[in-house]
């Protein structure tokens, strides 16, 4: 144990040596890491770049299928619409389902074969 001022007293051990290796870099190291460090950062990170370009071509791709889907969407939401009336079940009646209302006649029109 050291005294009052820094000194051990008569007698006493000096304390254990550590096994840790003590690394003093000059500024010139230190400057000379940095600049390789510096340097590998757009190697290391230039692979992430493809990929944010990748993925941004991907949303915009998804972008535009959402805008199509929307489109359908209120397409088909002005079909149900229409069918939900009775002129739009009359038609399908008619065109679909090819039935007739009670006292209509059905003319059929017959194309004959050419031998």
């Amino acid at each position: 144990m050291t005294g009052r001022f820094g000194f051990r007293p008569e007698g006493e051990a000096p304390p254990p040596k550590s096994n840790r290796l003590i690394v003093v870099l000059s500024p010139k190291v230190i400057i000379l890491l940095a600049v390789i460090a510096l340097l590998m950062v757009p190697i290391v990170f230039l692979n992430r770049y493809e990929e944010i370009d990748t993925y941004s071509g991907l949303v915009d791709d998804m972008r535009v299928e959402n805008v199509k889907l929307k489109e359908k969407i209120t397409e088909l939401e002005k079909k149900i619409a229409d069918l939900k009336t009775d002129e739009g079940v009359e038609r399908v009646a008619r065109e679909k389902l090819k039935l007739i209302k009670k006292g209509e006649s059905v003319m059929r029109i017959v194309e004959q074969k050419e031998e």
